[in-house]
């Protein structure tokens, strides 16, 4: 989740849907991506598929709530990032109840409720990580926080 949430943004919708598409091609492919370092289609399609597939979504909405471009503040930061955590928790959900015929407050007690307090944590951790990351690199003249109007070319 922490790595869904600065790939949208760090790398904008487009960049961080982008990378998290890589993600799962990797991981379906058989790479050891996935959580305890496994791999292949099973994961995609077994009961925690639809977090997986929700990562693309997540850090697109991420990105394009918080676009590095346009220099979010640290309260626009936070709120696309929960907001892409709700997308990845629709996703998981959905999938549980819909594919793999759970029960709603199954899913939502076993599968959503559990992880909320742990992943509060990965927002705010991404959050401050990418203003931090952001910063130095408009300090450095480099990434999007060089293409600030105004901005002195070192």
């Amino acid at each position: 989740v922490l790595a869904v949430l600065l790939s949208g943004s760090l790398l904008g919708p487009a960049g961080g849907a982008l990378a998290q598409g890589v993600y799962l091609l990797l991981g379906a492919a058989g790479a050891p991506v996935f959580a305890e370092f496994s791999g292949g289609l099973a994961r995609l399609v077994g009961p925690t598929g639809g977090f997986l597939m929700s990562y693309p979504v997540a850090a697109l909405v991420v990105g394009w709530l918080a676009d590095p471009r346009r220099r979010p503040g640290l309260g626009r930061t936070l709120a696309a990032m929960l907001a892409g955590l709700a997308v990845i928790y629709a996703g998981g959900a959905g999938w549980a109840i819909l594919a793999m015929g759970r029960g709603p407050g199954e899913v939502l007690t076993q599968w959503v409720l559990v992880f909320v307090p742990y992943d509060l944590l990965k927002v705010a951790l991404a959050a401050a990580l990418s203003r931090r990351v952001l910063a130095a690199l408009a300090a450095a003249g480099q990434g999007w926080g060089a293409e600030v109007p105004g901005r002195q070319a070192s």
